[in-house]
């Protein structure tokens, strides 16, 4: 599944080497109007000249900072009260994550520990659920809505279904049936960017941010 970024966007910076000319807010107001008026998908605000040193923000955010998540469940069974509260109840919970499956070929095969800090779930009303699938009835207590706040770098998808076993716990080993997770968007990231702009800042080097 597509991961979509939503709430205020991802903060990012592109590096200018050897610039010749530094941008001004006009020409950065239009460069943002062709890139938004390019794609009807992705768009970009707020793009501004930062210095090099303010670029730590969003390098340090990558492994300091928490994410809010928002994503559907669906699960093999009904969920009950019951399973909803405890899946709720976690608070400050430490997985055992594995390198998943879908990223094994890129990514280092490593055993990293990461944090979810709170769940809130709920079931889908029956109007959400008519939205998602077209059998209402066989689907009506098995697909749930969870907002998911966790520690940077933690593998969401995986934390949904447990990646056969390679993320544990999981909300399946929690709930006790399994689950599979049908779109996650990012809602939220704790990160103030762009910084104020430069008093003076250095023209031989820029970074343009957000």
């Amino acid at each position: 599944i597509d991961v979509r970024m939503l709430g205020s966007g991802r903060p990012f910076y592109i590096q200018l080497v050897n610039a010749r000319i530094f941008p001004d807010v006009e020409s950065l107001v239009r460069v943002q109007e062709q890139i938004n008026a390019s794609h009807d998908r992705v768009k970009c605000h707020r793009l501004s000249c930062v210095t090099k040193e303010q670029t730590d923000i969003v390098k340090a955010a990558q492994q300091d900072k928490n994410k809010e998540y928002r994503c559907i469940i669906r699960t093999e069974g009904e969920v009950t009260g019951e399973m909803l509260e405890r899946l709720n109840s976690i608070r400050d919970l430490t997985l055992d994550q594995d390198t998943p499956l879908r990223v094994l070929h890129r990514r280092t095969p490593l055993l990293r520990k990461r944090r979810i800090l709170s769940v809130n779930a709920r079931l889908l009303t029956e109007k959400e659920v008519a939205m998602v699938t077209n059998d209402s009835t066989t689907f009506s207590k098995r697909l749930l809505v969870a907002e998911v706040v966790s520690e940077s770098g933690t593998y969401i998808k995986e934390f949904a279904h447990g990646d056969f076993g390679r993320t544990s716990p999981c909300v399946g080993s929690i709930l006790g049936v399994r689950c599979d997770i049908l779109s996650l968007d990012v809602v939220g990231l704790k990160i103030a960017w762009p910084p104020p702009p430069p008093a003076s800042p250095d023209k031989g080097q820029s970074e343009m941010g957000e």
